[in-house]
């Protein structure tokens, strides 16, 4: 299942990229929201990096393991993840529109290797027009959010 969404924002490619691959932040946000993420790589941000997340999702506790497997900077940086019967890639890719407006794409394509993970894939397909709608609205609420920082910041 693939989803793919485009939002703009008022800033310089730079600017939201560095944003972008500030993980202790996103790690920080990741946390507010009742993920436990835990670092297991240290030192500066690299391809190979890794983390693993715990969430709990209909009543059940689960892991995701996640890798950094591409980083060009300022413009694209890719995440593989697996856990819980389903693993996926999960891209962003930066487009400098003009000196201070940068499209942001997002694409997640997941794919099920278990029959639980089958089941989930299968269910969300059959719910893709709303659960499409649901990823456009929260990728547009973190782009506002990403824009409202750096508006913070300049």
């Amino acid at each position: 299942m693939e989803l793919k969404t485009s939002e703009d924002i008022d800033a310089p490619i730079e600017q939201v990229f560095g944003l972008l691959s500030d993980f202790d932040n996103l790690e920080r946000l990741a946390a507010r929201r009742g993920l436990e993420v835990e670092r297991l790589s240290q030192g500066a941000v690299q391809e190979g990096m890794e983390w693993r997340v715990g969430y709990r999702l209909r009543g059940k506790d689960r892991s995701l393991d996640l890798r950094l497997t591409q980083l060009q900077p300022s413009t694209f940086m890719a995440v593989t993840g697996e856990g819980s019967g389903v693993s996926g890639q999960f891209g962003i890719e930066l487009l400098a529109l003009s000196p201070r407006c940068t499209r942001v794409s997002i694409s997640v394509d997941l794919a099920a290797s278990s029959l639980p993970g089958r089941l989930l894939l299968q269910s969300l397909k059959l719910a893709r027009g709303k659960v499409e709608k649901r990823f456009k609205e929260r990728v547009g609420r973190f782009t506002a959010v990403l824009e409202e920082r750096l508006n913070d910041y300049a």
